[in-house]
């Protein structure tokens, strides 16, 4: 078992212990985090970039699922299903108010704060906007590889 899971297994399973009448068990849970929880963490953490709230997401997606089991009709891999719940918290948390919030605040500190000088900014920025730019230009099997590391 991650042991990266602490609060949200306690989580999980407190919702369960709340909900006895649902149809997956705890020990099916705690697999199914087991199996595909280090893959969505990591899928979350590539929309939002920060693992608090990329821990916070799927947490969300793995209480959903357990609340919304019985709608999973097995047309795709269960993995597949998890995914596409985990982009779709991802979008629902860069519209919310508070992510808005949280990177303005940040945006504005880096701007008190920093010790660089304008140029060196401009440099270090020109430096990542051209990585990334050569990262996206790849043949996607490859820059899925990247990414998703």
């Amino acid at each position: 078992m991650l042991r990266l899971w602490g609060v949200e297994e306690r989580a999980v399973c407190h919702v369960m212990n709340r909900q006895v009448d649902k149809s997956l068990e705890e020990e099916q849970i705690k697999q199914i985090m087991d199996d595909h929880g280090e893959y969505l963490i990591r899928l979350a953490y590539f929309y939002v970039e920060d693992w608090a709230a990329a821990e916070d997401i799927l947490q969300e997606v793995l209480i959903t699922f357990y609340r919304k089991s019985n709608q999973f009709q097995q047309r795709s891999s269960l993995k597949t299903y998890l995914s596409k719940i985990t982009i779709n918290k991802c979008h629902d948390h860069l519209r919310s108010w508070k992510n808005k919030r949280s990177l303005f605040k940040e945006s504005i500190g880096n701007l008190i704060s920093t010790s660089k000088s304008t140029e060196e900014t401009y440099v270090q920025q020109s430096e990542n906007n051209n990585l990334t730019q050569q990262v996206m230009e790849l043949p996607i099997k490859y820059r899925e590889v990247i990414l998703l590391f």
